[in-house]
Formats: C-alpha cells, sequence, structure tokens
C-alpha cells in the first residue's frame, strides 16, 4: 500500500470525513492498486520490499493513492460507473449511456490530481526526464 490513513487525513481538505479502520486500508489498498496499474510499465528503483526507492517517486505514489482515495470518498463512485451514464431512470428501469462511452464499466480515466504526481515524477509514459 502507497499510503496510510494518516497520509489519506494529512491531504485530505478540512471538513472531509476520513473512514475509520478496516475502511480506510481496503479503500487505500483498492486506490494503491489503480495507481499501480497507471505505472505498470514505469521503470524506478525499488527497495527490497517493492516499494519506490528515490522519495520523490515514494511521494508521487502516495498523492497519487490519496488523490484517487479522496476522490471516491467525494464522489461516492468507487468503482467508476457514475460517469458513464447520461441519464438513469428507476421506475421501468431506463438507462442510457453516455454519447460514444465504449469503455468497461469502472475503466474511466482517473482524475487529473491522481495523474499530475505520476507524470511529475516521470512514471507516466510520454514523460522526459533529467538524467
Amino acid at each position: 500500500m502507497y499510503a496510510t490513513r494518516d497520509d489519506l487525513t494529512a491531504y485530505a481538505p478540512p471538513g472531509v470525513e476520513i473512514p475509520a479502520e478496516p475502511e480506510a486500508s481496503r479503500l487505500l489498498a483498492r486506490a494503491s492498486e489503480a495507481v499501480e496499474l497507471l505505472t505498470l510499465t514505469a521503470v524506478y528503483p525499488v527497495l527490497d520490499d517493492g516499494m519506490p526507492a528515490a522519495t520523490e517517486h515514494a511521494t508521487a505514489f502516495r498523492s497519487a493513492t490519496c488523490a484517487l482515495a479522496l476522490h471516491w470518498l467525494e464522489t461516492g463512485d468507487e468503482h467508476g460507473e457514475a460517469g458513464q451514464w447520461s441519464s438513469v431512470s428507476i421506475g421501468s428501469i431506463n438507462l442510457t449511456r453516455g454519447a460514444g462511452h465504449t469503455a468497461a464499466p469502472g475503466s474511466t480515466s482517473p482524475p487529473d490530481s491522481v495523474v499530475r504526481p505520476l507524470q511529475l515524477a516521470g512514471l507516466l509514459p510520454g514523460v522526459i526526464t533529467r538524467p
């Protein structure tokens, strides 16, 4: 896991309710998995436990994980399914998928707040870094 409940509490703006354990750890574990998928092809030094060795990389992973967990807390959409519908009805069930939506449920793009720290640390494709 790239972040702890304490990290998430420090990252979140005032007024955001951070869930108690074990829910916070579950949420952060899922967010860590999602961040790991984003950086699957990234090349960076790691410690014996597989965690990023460079402080810059560890900070980026922690920030991205907290940003995603916070996004899920704010939107209530941990599975990324809300944005795929332009209309939903309950009576007689009427669902309308957003125009041009072809992605599978849960495969929406992460928010900029998740991508930005990873890009700045050179952990995402297409990023030029200094030697």
